[in-house]
């Protein structure tokens, strides 16, 4: 939510047809019934996290990335981007926020068996792999 502005959903397109690479649609509840942003450039998008500002992580599937799509506001136009790209281990399904200070992402990469630990503010740390066989999912509960 933005004081003014309302309410954002980011919802990832899965592709489905060969060559679909997929995409994110960003809806606005000013708008509800009319998606207002198509976001591309994701590679077979599954699960997302949303740090509760104006970032989206989204899990590439098929390209062993998270992409951080961030709305960016240009005057009294919102863009939504792709602003950095994480690599992660194989087959990212799902990302996690760390919620306290949402300083670490954990996405699931079920075809290497394990949830990855990526410092979003050092990209290219070293990371701390958990080995979790056959894991898809991950998630994170903020204490309100």
């Amino acid at each position: 939510t933005f004081p003014g502005l309302g309410y954002f959903a980011c919802v990832t397109n899965l592709g489905v047809e060969a060559g679909d690479q997929g995409s994110a649609s960003l809806w606005w509840s000013n708008f509800p019934n009319n998606q207002q942003w198509l976001i591309t450039g994701l590679n077979n998008p599954r699960g997302l996290a949303y740090d509760y500002g104006v970032n989206w992580y989204v899990a590439n599937s098929s390209g062993n990335t998270i992409s951080e799509v961030q709305i960016q506001i240009q005057g009294n136009t919102i863009v939504p981007a792709i602003t950095t790209t994480y690599n992660t281990y194989d087959g990212p399904q799902n990302c996690a926020l760390d919620p306290l200070n949402l300083l670490y992402m954990f996405p699931s990469c079920q075809a290497a068996g394990l949830v990855d630990c990526i410092n979003v503010t050092q990209p290219n740390e070293f990371n701390l792999p958990v080995l979790v066989p056959g894991v898809k999912m991950v998630a994170s509960l903020a204490s309100q």
